[in-house]
């Protein structure tokens, strides 16, 4: 749900400190015209999975989290979680699933969307970087 600027400063104080314990993501590609109604009406989420990782990244950077930690909430964290012993490590005898990372600041442009949906609430922000591929079962996709 939509929160208000302090509960976001509240809820990042407490991603710094540590009382969060993964990160995950609804992807929903809901059409900008289903978005556009009452917002009770409206379907909940929004569109955002190939941004995970920079959000990740700038959630890191605003809450102070240290990046490793933040990663490992992404990842390492919800395999545990949901008994996928083969994933979130990147290491001999898991399935080298992974995204690679271009650490230069990145501009959100929503006419390079890559959604069916070809929308984005962050046309315009600047990330800390961009997802530049992904691999699965260490096949680049």
């Amino acid at each position: 749900p939509l929160r208000s600027p302090s509960e976001v400063k509240r809820l990042m104080r407490l991603v710094g400190l540590g009382a969060v314990d993964m990160f995950a993501t609804d992807h929903a590609p809901h059409l900008l015209a289903e978005k556009r109604v009452e917002v009770g009406r409206s379907p909940s989420g929004v569109p955002s999975i190939e941004y995970f990782y920079p959000l990740v990244f700038e959630i890191a950077q605003r809450s102070g989290l240290a990046l490793e930690h933040a990663v490992a909430m992404a990842s390492k964290v919800p395999a545990a979680l949901f008994g996928f012993a083969e994933l979130g490590d990147l290491a001999v005898g898991k399935s080298a699933d992974f995204a690679w990372i271009d650490t230069r600041p990145y501009l959100v442009r929503g006419e390079e969307v890559v959604s069916k949906c070809g929308w984005t609430p962050y046309d315009g922000w600047q990330l800390p970087c961009s997802v530049t591929g992904t691999w699965r079962r260490g096949l680049r996709l």
